[in-house]
C-alpha cells in the first residue's frame, strides 16, 4: 500500500491517510494496476498528495483528475 507504515505519520492525520489511500486504491482499480507492485506507485502517491494539499478531499474526484492527466501525458 502506498500510504501504509510510518512514512506519512506526523505529516497527515490517520483520517487523511485513509482518504489518500482510498484515492490511490480507486485510481489503481480504474487503471487496472496492482496497488502494491505498480512501477509508478510513488509518482501516483505524490500526485494524490499534491491535489489533497490543494484542498481536494474527494477520492473519486481526485482519481478522475489523475486519470485525465495520465491520458494526456501518454498521448
Amino acid at each position: 500500500m502506498a500510504f501504509s507504515g510510518n512514512k506519512y505519520s506526523g505529516t497527515f492525520t490517520p483520517g487523511q491517510v485513509t482518504i489518500l489511500q482510498s484515492t490511490y486504491d480507486e485510481v489503481c482499480r480504474i487503471l487496472g494496476r496492482c496497488p502494491t507492485t505498480d512501477t509508478n506507485k510513488e509518482q501516483l502517491a505524490r500526485a494524490i498528495i499534491s491535489m489533497f494539499e490543494q484542498g481536494n478531499t474527494d477520492p473519486k474526484y481526485m482519481a478522475g483528475n489523475i486519470i485525465q492527466a495520465e491520458k494526456y501525458l501518454t498521448k
